[in-house]
């Protein structure tokens, strides 16, 4: 199990937003693990990068928007449309997050699960289990086995050697 927590980690983050205006295109960060791994105008669709898992514990992915000014940008926004990590699409794990919006002073605060539009600045975090693709596995439900004929079981494996043992050439 150690050989997966070697191996990168590709994770490929499509967006949407809103269009250029005065103030210009929306401002993001990713961070993955506290540790900034991207900084980006969002006036594309996605944006991808590869990064390194921990041996164990918790892992964390933050996509943030920052700079917009609550007083005169009210329509600027990014949304996230989609995730995948190492082209594996995280479908429903993309709402198993938490929303961390920084709203205006006379707004109360609030956090929201679930939520994948950002209109204020502020940030949504995901967080995984290491190894990463075998949390990613369990989450959607993935069930692993042997193609019929792969079976490494203890029969299995005195059939072969007493095949190879009493075959002659």
């Amino acid at each position: 199990m150690s050989v997966l927590n070697k191996i990168p980690i590709t994770l490929k983050i499509s967006y949407t937003h809103s269009g250029r205006k005065d103030g210009g295109w929306p401002l993001c960060r990713i961070l993955w693990d506290a540790v900034q791994v991207a900084n980006f105008k969002a006036d594309g669709q996605e944006i991808e990068f590869t990064v390194l898992p921990k041996p164990e514990g918790t892992s964390t992915l933050i996509v943030e928007h920052y700079g917009k000014n609550v007083y005169t940008e009210h329509d600027k926004f990014i949304e996230v449309k989609g995730i995948w990590v190492n082209n594996i699409d995280l479908k429903n794990i993309i709402w198993e997050s938490m929303q961390y919006p920084i709203v205006a002073p006379w707004d109360k605060p609030f956090q929201q699960a679930g939520n994948l539009y950002m209109g204020h600045n502020g940030h949504i975090v995901w967080r995984f289990e290491n190894p990463i693709l075998l949390d990613i596995q369990r989450r959607l439900g993935v069930k692993q086995q042997a193609q019929e004929g792969q079976e490494s079981t203890r029969t299995v494996l005195k059939e072969i050697k007493e095949y190879f043992a009493n075959e002659t050439d």
